[in-house]
């Protein structure tokens, strides 16, 4: 999605750009007037952009990202984070872990992959005591089928996995293939470049990716360029998160992504129900 930014001293004129650089279907998403200021006249600023590109939005968000459900005796859904090392991933398993309110009256049980990053087993087992969330550790495929048993009466698994690199060594990647996770959510910060995004992304496909989770959302001057990024990714998401702090919650991608556009969101689903 690419906005558009028309600044005159009248509305009427203004609209008149609008109108004939981005057609009949463009839609406002905000409109600013500055004050006058040492003589000057106030200034008209608009940000418009193509009704196709925010339907386009509204579908990334939503279509694909409402909260998915559970029936009872059904197995736990298990939800994967994978992406670059540093990009949060670790972050947002525990920020889950810590928030009810993200899920929901929800059961959650973790299993980690990752076992080459030094402290991070520590971290994570940490704050499983602090949480009483039950956690497993595999090292191996088969211990991966064992962690999975132990955590059935759960309703949904959070699984961490070590950073992605060149996938130097595949025996992570098979064991996350074998926990044949509902949803694999990509993390990566929202501060990266668009090309060096969609590059990840690129190198992802093996993972099946079917979120995207943005990071770091505090070291951005606004929102303005958030939604561009999603756009840009083309993939579904459901939280976006701010700061490394485990009490910093996740919030919901759609308010975030919206607002960046000056419009409004529905509510959040929480992440699992159980019906």
């Amino acid at each position: 999605m690419q906005l558009r930014r028309f600044r005159g001293r009248d509305m009427m004129k203004v609209m008149d750009q609008v109108s004939a650089s981005l057609g009949p279907d463009a839609m406002i998403l905000r409109t600013t007037e500055t004050e006058p200021f040492a003589g000057y006249g106030s200034v008209v600023e608009v940000t418009a952009g193509s009704g196709a590109d925010v339907e386009r939005l509204r579908e990334t968000l939503f279509v694909d990202a409402q909260a998915p459900s559970r029936e009872k005796g059904q197995r736990p859904r298990i939800l994967a984070f994978v992406g670059p090392a540093g990009g949060g991933k670790t972050t947002a398993v525990l920020k889950l872990m810590a928030d009810a309110a993200a899920h929901g009256d929800v059961r959650i049980g973790v299993l980690t992959l990752d076992t080459f990053r030094a402290g991070a087993l520590e971290e994570i087992v940490a704050h499983g005591r602090v949480h009483r969330t039950p956690l497993e550790v595999a090292y191996t495929e088969k211990e991966v089928d064992s962690s999975l048993r132990r955590l059935r009466s759960r309703d949904a698994i959070l699984v961490d996995t070590p950073g992605m690199g060149r996938f130097e060594d595949d025996d992570w990647v098979e064991m996350l293939r074998s926990t044949k996770p509902d949803e694999t959510h990509l993390v990566l910060p929202a501060t990266l470049r668009r090309d060096v995004a969609a590059g990840i992304l690129a190198r992802a496909e093996r993972l099946r990716p079917t979120h995207l989770l943005l990071t770091h959302l505090d070291e951005l001057p606004g929102d303005v360029g958030l939604a561009d990024l999603m756009m840009a990714l083309g993939i579904p998401s459901r939280w976006v998160s701010s700061g490394a702090r485990v009490d910093q919650s996740l919030a919901p991608a759609a308010g975030r992504g919206f607002r960046s556009l000056g419009l409004a969101a529905p509510s959040p689903e929480p992440m699992l129900e159980v019906v």
